[in-house]
């Protein structure tokens, strides 16, 4: 066999075997990433939890598990009610300080979701006043015409 040849497949050899080597190095961040896209997509707050002890699972592979695991479960409310809530906001000297600004974390984004849940009722009422009010006249004019 010739040696130029040699040389080719030698070249060509090393080259299939750093391809490879890459492809599986990507392949497995690709598949230790899974928990958290999971996460993102099911709007987990503790999605960048997640992704770090997915990242950690890399070294430990129990943990990968418990962060798929993880991403599909919903986040827990921790006991805290709506009552809950405004009695934690009335009475500050009651509990600790943590628990209350859990509270009033809690409570400005629920008030925050409400009031988009508001100005989106306001933008139906609106369009449904002017349909209304386009209806009205139309009604007049077909009433005046007969």
């Amino acid at each position: 066999m010739d040696p130029s040849m040699d040389l080719k497949y030698k070249v060509i050899a090393l080259f299939l075997i750093f391809f490879s080597v890459v492809v599986i190095i990507v392949g497995i961040i690709c598949i230790h990433e899974l928990p958290y896209l999971i996460a993102k997509k099911r709007n987990n707050p503790q999605k960048d939890a997640i992704r770090c002890m997915a990242i950690m699972g890399l070294f430990m592979l129990p943990l990968w598990f418990l962060a798929i695991i993880w991403a599909f479960i919903n986040p827990i409310n921790w006991g805290l009610s709506r009552q809950n809530e405004n009695s934690l906001r009335s009475d500050p000297g009651s509990k600790s300080k943590a628990t209350n600004k859990r509270a009033n974390h809690i409570v400005s984004n629920r008030n925050c979701s409400m009031k988009k849940n508001i100005s989106r009722n306001r933008v139906l009422k609106k369009q449904k006043n002017k349909v209304d009010k386009q209806n009205y006249k139309q009604s007049m004019r077909n009433g005046s015409q007969s």
